[in-house]
């Protein structure tokens, strides 16, 4: 059962239980905004898309890396994590093909789709660098950690951030944003 609590400034809460008899004291509660140790590095988990997949938590991107100092790294993290809730563990599977956020994952046909976004810009901090790129990933591929696996496939028709998606008739649809003329 998979159960969203309500969020408090910009926290996110998500409570999980696989019991028949749902219990809020006893069910996991991962805050997904909060410091991800994996492999004995850290990342900053600003998470800007994540879903489910049986007994884990996939989040891809968005995040951004604590180098040893514990200083934020300004680029946009760049792994699909996975949090086991059974061993209570986080894993990194994959690296995506660039640095992102603020973009859109779907599920479909058991392939993960990423969707636009912005891609962290080298020279300007405060400039962002919308993108239409789209990759693909079988799921079966995420069972151990994989390097470049992704697929690239056709771009969006526009640079898009903010925006949502769906699976309707066999086709992803894509509506609302922001897209590079700010509109």
């Amino acid at each position: 059962m998979l159960l969203y609590l309500p969020s408090t400034s910009s926290t996110v809460y998500l409570a999980i239980d696989q019991s028949e008899n749902f219990s809020l004291s006893k069910s996991k509660c991962i805050h997904l905004e909060s410091i991800i140790n994996v492999e004995n590095q850290l990342y900053l988990s600003i998470i800007n898309s994540f879903f489910f997949s049986s007994s884990k938590i996939l989040i891809i991107g968005g995040g951004f890396h604590l180098d040893k100092t514990m200083t934020i790294n300004q680029n946009a993290e760049n792994g699909l994590f996975a949090y086991n809730i059974e061993k209570d563990q986080w894993l990194l599977f994959v690296r995506l093909p660039d640095q992102r956020h603020h973009h859109k994952l779907i599920w479909f046909n058991n392939r993960i789709y990423m969707l636009g976004g912005s891609l962290s810009h080298p020279f300007e901090k405060e400039q962002i660098a919308l993108t239409n790129w789209m990759y693909s990933i079988d799921r079966s591929l995420l069972t151990t950690y994989e390097q470049n696996k992704w697929q690239s496939i056709s771009s969006m028709l526009e640079q898009r951030v903010y925006f949502g998606c769906a699976v309707l008739n066999n086709k992803i649809w894509v509506v609302g944003g922001l897209g590079i003329d700010g509109k």
